[in-house]
C-alpha cells in the first residue's frame, strides 16, 4: 500500500492481513520492513503493518535529504489516519522516538506503544546548544558516509542526519504526558545508557518496563489498549 506525503511516496506493507486493532511497526534508522522478526506475526488481535520511513526501503527519497524525526512522524501519522480506528505501535531506534511523538500527538488513535532499542535511538542529546563540529561539506559527507555504513542497502545515506537531531527534555515530556501508557525496552535501561529523552519520557508517562520478549510484550500492549 502506498501513501503520499506531499510528493514523496511512503510504503506501508501489510505483513499480516486481518480484522481488529492494527499493529503498526516503525523500524530503526537505516532499516526497513524486512528488519522485523517473524515472531511479530504472532500478534493475534488484528492486522500487522510495517511502515517504511522516507528514504528507507521502497519509500521515496527527499530532494536535498532534509530528513528529521518529525518528518518520519508525519509519515507514520498518514498510516494511522488511514486505519480509521485506534492502533498500537512498536517502534525501534528512531522508530521508538517517532512512536512516542505519535502516541502523544494522537492519544485517541494510538492506545499503546512499545519502545525498543535500535539505531537512531539516542539522537544527539537534549541540549539545543550542542552541535557536531563539521567544518565544511567534505566533513559532512564523510560523517554521512561513516554513519550510513551500517544501513540496509537501498537506504538514502542522508537519513543519517536523524542520528544527530536534538531531543530536548521539555519537548519530549509534553508528548509523553499526553500519550497512553508506554512500554520501555529493558535492554536500554540495563545498559545504563538510556538517553535523556528516554528517561524523561519514562518519568513523565509512568509507563512500565517491557519483558524483552516480543510476543509477551505484544500481549501486554494489547491488554493496555483494551482498557481504553
Amino acid at each position: 500500500m502506498q501513501l503520499l506525503h506531499g510528493r514523496v511516496p511512503i510504503e506501508l506493507h501489510t505483513l499480516k492481513p486481518g480484522k481488529g486493532r492494527p499493529l503498526l511497526l516503525l523500524h530503526a534508522l537505516g532499516e526497513n520492513s524486512e528488519s522485523w522478526p517473524e515472531s511479530v506475526l504472532e500478534y493475534s488481535v488484528g492486522p500487522v503493518y510495517a511502515l517504511e520511513f522516507a528514504g528507507h526501503g521502497q519509500s521515496g527519497r527527499l530532494s536535498g535529504g532534509a530528513y528529521y524525526p518529525e518528518y518520519f512522524l508525519a509519515d507514520a501519522d498518514l498510516a494511522v489516519a488511514g486505519f480509521g480506528e485506534s492502533c498500537i505501535i512498536v517502534g525501534a531506534g528512531v522508530g521508538a522516538y517517532v512512536a512516542l511523538l505519535l502516541a502523544g500527538s494522537r492519544p485517541d488513535m494510538v492506545l499503546g506503544a512499545l519502545l525498543q532499542d535500535g539505531r537512531g535511538l539516542e539522537g544527539f542529546g537534549s541540549d539545543p546548544d550542542s552541535q557536531i563540529a563539521i567544518e565544511d561539506i567534505t566533513g559532512f559527507e564523510a560523517l554521512v558516509a561513516e554513519t550510513s555504513k551500517a544501513f540496509v542497502p537501498g537506504t538514502d545515506p542522508l537519513v543519517a542526519q536523524c542520528a544527530w537531531d536534538m531531543r530536548p527534555v521539555d519537548y519530549v515530556k509534553s508528548f509523553a504526558e499526553a500519550a497512553s501508557p508506554l512500554l520501555f525496552s529493558p535492554s536500554v535501561e540495563a545498559a545504563g545508557s538510556a538517553p535523556d529523552w528516554w528517561r524523561a519520557a519514562r518519568e513523565m508517562n509512568g509507563g512500565k518496563t517491557a519483558s524483552g520478549e516480543l510476543v509477551e510484550d505484544l500481549r501486554q500492549l494489547t491488554a493496555i489498549a483494551s482498557n481504553f
